[in-house]
């Protein structure tokens, strides 16, 4: 993570009453350039990638799973399925990976939490390193950030059926 990153955020989480607003203008700060970067590269992602970020904000949903399969050495090409559950919404997130994902020893500190069971997505980042190889980082809750070089993208959503049957009802009223 370049722009908000877990130390800021322990920083911000643990700072005295008189360093908050301080830290506050540079968390702030840190999500313009984030939103700024995520403009610049934004028409270089892969086309679902972009309607991901112009569309959905995972910000507080739920990791229900985090699976890789293939890799094998380099004989088959990685992918990476990501689980997550948001209001009504169950959304699955693939990846084609260059590599298998990383996940970096977290930033130690009381703020996160320690459950790999309660896992929810915080923030993200995307950039490109070399079209059409893009990096997606993704900062849990854990302290964690999840890695993942891909180079296509695909995402799929599904709605519960309560919320499939109030949709319906408000069509036809």
């Amino acid at each position: 993570m370049e722009y908000l990153t877990p130390e800021l955020y322990v920083k911000i989480n643990e700072a005295k009453d008189d360093e908050v607003e301080s830290l506050y203008d540079q968390w702030n700060a840190a999500g313009a350039n984030a939103r700024a970067h995520l403009q610049k590269v934004k028409d270089k992602l892969p086309p679902k990638m972009q309607h991901f970020f112009d569309t959905l904000c995972l910000h507080d949903a739920e990791i229900v799973s985090f699976d890789v399969s293939g890799g094998d050495n380099g004989t088959r090409t990685p992918v990476a399925i990501i689980g997550v559950r948001q209001d009504t919404k169950l959304i699955w997130l693939v990846y084609d990976l260059y590599e298998e994902p990383t996940i970096p020893e977290p930033v130690a500190s009381d703020v996160f939490v320690d459950d790999p069971h309660q896992r929810q997505w915080l923030y993200d980042e995307i950039d490109v390193l070399n079209e059409p190889k893009c990096r997606h980082e993704i900062f849990l809750n854990t302290g964690e950030v999840i890695e993942l070089t891909f180079f296509q993208f695909d995402i799929f959503i599904h709605h519960s059926p309560s919320q499939s049957l109030q949709l319906q009802a408000a069509q036809s009223a």
